[in-house]
């Protein structure tokens, strides 16, 4: 099944190869390896691995896919234990590490990030500001903004903060279609038109692929406490 993939797709690959170059389309050995699995562990092989120099790349990535019906799987880290990141399909990864610019808006208390850069970085560059940036899963220091926003993910400070939805202003990305979209706008208010932004945190890649977003931060904590409580029993406990 796996060599016939990689014939089936043989012909789409060289395509988007000549398209974005042999700097951008990997089909060495040690590149689709490193692709093919996430924490989950679980192994499965792509024919590609797409390491997009510009937003723009993705574009063109999504359309040749579309057309010529090649599974797509977008990746970030890989952290994730639930098997999203594994290319279960094979077809192509699209890496989204080297997306990973990240800029705070001090004034407005925002932070605009592309979809690689890593939870642990935006939550430093916004504390240099005297922001906050709180979902702190416990992977903060590998996992990428991407994936928890297509996740949805929290952390320890989700009973406080809430979750990563809570602090989404705006996204942009492509649908799978290629076809650029922006969603919500990058002010305090927004509340024009349909939703479409909260659909897609959460959604695991089904709808598109997110390259950038605009965070809410908050100011920072003026007092951190940790608390250490035993009990007898679990009963006890809760």
């Amino acid at each position: 099944m796996w060599w016939d993939s990689m014939k089936s797709f043989a012909a789409s690959t060289a395509l988007l190869k000549r398209k974005l170059g042999a700097a951008v389309v990997r089909t060495d050995a040690d590149s689709l390896h490193a692709a093919a699995f996430d924490s989950s562990k679980i192994l499965f092989a792509p024919v590609a691995v797409i390491q997009p120099a510009k937003e723009a790349d993705i574009g063109v990535v999504l359309e040749l896919a579309n057309k010529h019906g090649v599974p797509v799987t977008t990746r970030g880290r890989g952290t994730t234990l639930t098997g999203a990141a594994a290319p279960l399909r094979g077809g192509w990864v699209l890496d989204m590490l080297g997306l990973n610019t990240i800029a705070i808006d001090e004034d407005a208390g925002m932070a605009h990030v592309q979809a690689g850069a890593k939870v642990g970085d935006i939550q430093r560059a916004a504390e240099a500001k005297g922001w906050f940036y709180p979902p702190d899963p416990s992977s903060k220091e590998y996992c990428t903004i991407g994936g928890n926003i297509a996740c949805n993910a929290g952390g320890m400070h989700g009973g406080k903060y809430g979750v990563t939805r809570d602090f989404i202003v705006a996204l942009r990305g492509f649908l799978p279609t290629g076809e650029y979209v922006e969603w919500g706008t990058a002010t305090k208010k927004f509340s024009a038109g349909f939703n479409m932004r909260d659909l897609r945190i959460g959604s695991e890649g089904m709808l598109g692929v997110v390259t950038g977003a605009v965070l809410k931060l908050i100011p920072q904590p003026a007092e951190r406490w940790t608390l250490l409580t035993s009990f007898p029993d679990e009963t006890k406990a809760l």
